[in-house]
């Protein structure tokens, strides 16, 4: 911190010197040196590391540290009648106002969240400020009563990522909550925490309005930042936590609640026929690799396990290239690839394929070839599919009550995961469905948009439902595909990795090339686009994940200002990213937690919990 002292005079006159915290003299620059001979004002204002300043003369001239033991003067201040310059970096001027940097400054931004203290109907005059950046301010009310106030340039932060706190800032501006909120089990027992950063040592005291629940420590200043734990029962919207006078954090104190949800694991028969002509992980054994160019003479050697014979180079028992071709002669299939597009796999006698597909091989209606490597890279042909790294019921519910029980007080109770055979690839079979086109048998599982269900839904429905649970929860072990008529009333169809219509209450997930992490986490998902007992509806996307846009179907839900926010949402419609080039994907992972990010806002919270403005 800095000091100023005075020494020596002129004509009964005191001069005016500044020093640093080293005792070392700081030198004013030519004209603004002569003002300290007849200075009626002159400020010290630092505060920890921050800047020294001074002001000098009735102009209210700001100087700061330079080079050397040099003062340099501030344009973007000076003239501006400032008499004091606060550790935040914020000057007040003789005009009243607040400024940082030069610009003029509400005073809602000099101290986020602040209420009680308002430009609305009144005025507010700044009185001092310290240098730590707290201000005595006087508010004046719409009727002329006076009141003054300290008001701090506090932050509150979460004290533990994704556990029920919000300070985001939204899109819309009629979207925006007044203050940061936070969420308080309504147990009595359990505390909600937040920090409260920014007030150092000032002693300033908490408590909670509006409420039954109670808030610790009840004075700042032990530490900076504060940890402030609320606890307390009840179930609403209306308590706060008040500091100094102030409504700083608004409260939550929601019921905690427990819904069953019945896992059906589903395997699939499958008919499909295994050509058996290509291993997985080779390509086919005697495919032409090399041959000869225009000299008709082949001069290259074969190499591992090809085989050379009537002028070519084949590939031997695993299919592969091992030879790269003389420069004379011509490489057909590049060295460690096989033979593309050869069909290993056919449909059997429901005409689909039912097999899970490697996404580097090729799909068609009534095959599966070599893609471009001309490697088989799906396993081979089993009867029964059943879906790949299914969570089990324990995995399932540490990850549910992690997302949802610390953002908004509701667990999840998981029976043991039921798996069950089903042969439900079906289509239509008695051609045109209510509601519906015909849907062919396709190796997918077919689900339709609306209140009517596929009759590869009521198949599954008829022998894995449990009717007592909240919700039915179902892997499958093939693609989705949704049917649906979009907004000029033309069929569509897409093929999502999860889908969960609210009012079904019976989400679903493609189980074919997650891992147990990817299927935890869709689960949470889809678990949130349904309808939550006492709730009116489900959770939508905050915006469509490929353009970023907020705006269109279930792509609409209390998006936030900055993108990057959104995407650590729950409800982002994408969980991860892959390049198909490398063949690289992860997920989007929150950093203080290693895992796919789960953020709850406090918009979303009300929804589950069925409380409404």
């Amino acid at each position: 911190a800095a000091s100023l002292r005075g020494y020596g005079s002129n004509d009964g006159q005191w001069k005016l010197g500044v020093w640093n915290a080293a005792g070392t003299a700081q030198t004013v620059p030519a004209p603004w040196n002569d003002m300290f001979w007849h200075a009626p004002s002159v400020s010290e204002v630092s505060g920890g590391n921050h800047v020294v300043a001074v002001t000098v003369g009735e102009g209210g001239e700001v100087f700061v540290p330079g080079d050397g033991n040099a003062m340099g003067r501030v344009p973007s201040f000076s003239g501006k009648g400032v008499l004091s310059f606060c550790g935040d970096g914020t000057a007040v001027t003789l005009g009243m106002g607040f400024w940082r940097n030069g610009e003029f400054l509400p005073l809602a931004d000099v101290c986020p969240a602040l209420s009680g203290v308002s430009d609305e109907g009144g005025m507010v005059v700044p009185l001092r400020a310290n240098k730590n950046g707290v201000h005595l301010v006087k508010a004046v009310d719409a009727q002329g009563a006076e009141e003054p106030k300290l008001v701090a340039p506090y932050r509150l932060l979460e004290h533990e990522t994704e556990s029920g706190f919000d300070n985001f800032e939204r899109l819309r501006e009629e979207e925006q909550p007044e203050r940061p909120w936070l969420m308080v089990p309504g147990d009595g027992q359990t505390a909600g925490k937040c920090e409260l950063h920014g007030l150092k040592a000032l002693k300033l005291p908490l408590s909670v309005e509006g409420g039954t629940q109670n808030v610790t420590p009840e004075e700042t200043g032990a530490s900076d930042p504060l940890t402030l734990a609320v606890q307390g029962a009840g179930n609403g919207a209306e308590a706060f936590v008040d500091l100094g006078g102030n409504r700083i954090l608004d409260l939550a104190a929601y019921e905690k609640k427990t819904f069953k949800i019945t896992v059906h694991a589903i395997t699939m028969f499958n008919n499909d026929v295994d050509l058996e002509n290509i291993k997985e992980g080779e390509g086919l054994p005697g495919s032409t690799c090399i041959v000869a160019g225009e000299s008709g003479i082949l001069y290259s050697t074969e190499q591992g396990d090809d085989v050379w014979g009537s002028g070519k180079i084949t590939t031997g028992p695993d299919g592969k290239c091992d030879t790269v071709a003389d420069s004379r002669d011509v490489q057909v299939i590049p060295k460690g690839e096989g033979k593309p597009n050869v069909t290993f796999i056919t449909a059997g006698p429901d005409g689909a394929i039912s097999t899970p597909v490697d996404f580097r091989d090729t799909k068609e209606s009534n095959c599966v070839t070599t893609g471009g490597d001309g490697i088989r890279n799906t396993g081979p042909v089993e009867q029964w599919v059943a879906p790949k790294d299914v969570p089990t019921a324990a995995e399932l519910k540490e990850y549910l009550d992690r997302v949802f029980g610390k953002q908004a007080n509701i667990f999840f109770d998981v029976a043991p995961v039921n798996h069950v055979k089903v042969a439900f690839d079906i289509g239509t079979p008695d051609g045109e469905y209510p509601g519906m086109p015909r849907i062919d048998v396709n190796g997918m599982y077919d689900y339709f948009y609306g209140s009517n269900r596929t009759p590869e839904e009521l198949v599954v429905k008829a022998v894995a439902y449990d009717g007592d649970a909240h919700f039915n929860l179902y892997y499958l072990p093939v693609k989705i595909q949704g049917h649906y008529v979009d907004l000029r009333a033309k069929y569509e169809t897409n093929t999502p990795l999860g889908i969960a219509l609210s009012n079904k209450k019976t989400p679903l997930i493609s189980a074919t090339h997650l891992d147990t992490t990817g299927l935890l986490h869709a689960a949470a998902h889809e678990l949130g686009h349904n309808v939550f007992p006492d709730a009116d509806e489900g959770l939508g996307h905050p915006r469509h994940y490929l353009t970023g846009k907020p705006g269109g179907k279930g792509n609409d839900s209390f998006p936030l200002k900055r993108l990057e926010d959104d995407k650590k949402r729950l409800m982002w419609g994408g969980i991860g990213w892959f390049d198909p080039e490398t063949m690289d994907s992860g997920y989007y992972l929150n950093p203080r937690t290693g895992k796919p990010c789960v953020l709850l806002i406090k918009d979303e919270c009300d929804i589950l919990q069925g409380i409404s403005e």
